[in-house]
């Protein structure tokens, strides 16, 4: 499985990818590293994304503003890390997306 996350500030679009088929759209509040620490994406998470918990992913792709340095993608990069399982994260600027 595969999930693909579009975010700008104000709003997420996240959509699993299984079998080659797209699911429905889930959204969340936006992610912004430049407005949100580590710990507050990860509650943001828990309390908006609660459908996804637990499931494990091969790959994530998130394209989200505030992306566009390491250190910025690390932040979302750990905060994604400690709520789903996944083989592979990928963080990316929301203009590369």
């Amino acid at each position: 499985m595969i999930l693909i996350a579009d975010s700008g500030s104000t709003k997420t679009e996240w959509k699993v990818i299984k079998d080659g088929r797209a699911g429905e759209s889930l959204f969340t509040a936006g992610i912004n590293p430049y407005f949100l620490p580590g710990d507050d994406i990860y509650h943001l998470l828990t309390t908006e994304l609660h459908e996804l918990s637990g499931q494990s992913f091969d790959k994530i792709y998130f394209y989200g503003t505030g992306c566009n340095s390491e250190a910025k993608n690390n932040v979302v990069r750990e905060a994604i890390g400690r709520f789903f399982e996944a083989g592979e994260v990928f963080i990316g600027s929301d203009l590369l997306g």
